[in-house]
């Protein structure tokens, strides 16, 4: 199920991007959530034992690619994405709206970045 990874993000994406443009809100976090849990479960059977295991592996890999979500879709909508920060939720207006004042716009970007790599780093050395 590897290959359904970027599934998550891609859906995310393009379903706000959509959503924005028409002048709605954009997908709720939970679904988020919800979308990376099902790309990372595998469901086992056992004659009439049935297991849900959650690869923590996998959720950490479909994680990955949201760090840079507000810029991509910055630049989905046609706009400088580099220093783009989300206003919509509550992680943005606080969280982000800090780091910008001590980094600066291209230091989150950079913290995006390393924030990625250690998420993709720990999803490809788990088991």
């Amino acid at each position: 199920m590897i290959y359904l990874i970027p599934l998550p993000f891609l859906i995310e994406l393009i379903g706000d991007w959509y959503l924005i443009k028409k002048g709605k809100k954009d997908i709720p976090l939970w679904v988020r959530i919800a979308m990376i849990a099902i790309v990372s479960h595998t469901i086992q059977f056992e004659g009439w034992d049935v297991q849900v295991v959650i690869l923590v592996k996998h959720a950490l890999l479909a994680t990955a690619p949201f760090c840079f979500f507000d810029p991509v879709l910055a630049w989905m909508r046609g706009k400088r994405g580099l220093d783009y920060q989300g206003k919509t939720k509550w992680y943005d207006r606080v969280f982000l709206a800090w780091l910008t004042k001590v980094l600066k716009p291209r230091g989150v970007l950079i913290a995006r970045g390393v924030l990625c790599l250690v998420l993709v780093i720990l999803g490809a050395h788990l088991k």
